[in-house]
């Protein structure tokens, strides 16, 4: 289970080649790391950058908001289509390997 989690980080931060696992899957995990972060931390950063309150934590809820700022209205999870959840997974990975995001450490400390 390590090497699969290394290897996912390494591929968030652009070391495997996003074919290779697929948008959606290193996007949410990326997504539950940073959520993971930033509740060791103590603070929301994260979901401050993307403009989502605290409340809403949910992968999808992120895929919206990502595809809100497109200006593609979004309200349900249900009423997503797989083109839609491939463009905002993709944006939510080049937001965070440009820093846009925040700073992250993916790895254990």
């Amino acid at each position: 289970l390590e090497e699969k989690v290394q290897g996912m980080r390494l591929a968030a931060v652009g070391c495997i080649r996003d074919h290779m696992i697929g948008n959606q899957g290193m996007a949410r995990f990326l997504h539950y790391q940073l959520l993971e972060c930033d509740s060791l931390s103590g603070e929301r950063n994260y979901l401050k950058a993307l403009g989502i309150g605290a409340s809403d934590t949910s992968f999808e809820d992120v895929l919206i908001q990502l595809l809100r700022d497109e200006g593609l209205n979004h309200d349900s999870p249900d009423k997503l289509e797989a083109g839609d959840i491939e463009k905002a997974s993709l944006k939510l990975l080049k937001w965070f390997r440009s820093g846009k995001l925040g700073k992250y450490v993916l790895d254990e400390l």
